[in-house]
């Protein structure tokens, strides 16, 4: 019985719609939903992507990405999720190199799980980080962040600052009390 629910379910989501195990927990007990999926992933209903992580078996469809799949992840325990600290300030190219391993910022609990090959790590945030969320503003904020007080020169500030426009530089103004002490006072410096 709880197969059948779970099957309706899954041909009712759009194609290429990645679900998790606890969008399925209100068809049935943990353990009859866990066997219901692992019967649909053997005889190819559904595809496993990560643990409690999977999507239809639709042929033609491009792989889900690493941060597709954090995203589900994150969502199903109730997480915000954006890019890390040390990912944006490489992509400023304010530090040499970012992560190894694909890291997401997160704003609950820290965790890892394991995606094909690799692992990818849900790194716990305050929520004043997490605040900007991946605008741009929050973007150079959370990277200046990563690098740290001893480290984050006005040099580095006014890189970062200088892919933003006008009105993001207001909003930024308008963020500084949220941030530490030596981080707004290194953007009104500039």
């Amino acid at each position: 019985m709880v197969i059948t629910f779970i099957r309706r379910f899954i041909f009712m989501l759009e194609k290429g719609r990645l679900f998790t195990t606890r969008d399925c927990l209100n068809f049935g007990k943990r353990a009859s939903v866990d066997q219901a999926l692992c019967r649909l992933v053997r005889d190819g209903t559904i595809v496993r992507l990560a643990r409690g992580v999977f999507r239809r078996n639709d042929w033609n469809l491009p792989h889900a990405g690493a941060f597709d799949v954090a995203l589900a992840k994150a969502r199903a325990f109730g997480k915000t999720i954006a890019c890390h600290g040390a990912d944006l300030a490489c992509d400023l190219g304010l530090v040499d190199e970012g992560n190894h391993e694909p890291t997401f910022a997160v704003d609950k609990g820290s965790s890892s799980f394991r995606f094909g090959g690799t692992v990818i790590h849900l790194r716990e945030a305050c929520l004043r980080k997490m605040q900007g969320g991946d605008s741009k503003v929050g973007q150079v904020v959370r990277a200046l962040w990563y690098i740290g007080r001893s480290f984050c020169t006005l040099e580095l500030v006014m890189k970062a600052c200088s892919r933003l426009g006008r009105i993001e530089r207001k909003e930024l103004v308008s963020t500084i009390a949220r941030m530490p002490a030596w981080l707004g006072d290194r953007f009104v410096r500039c």
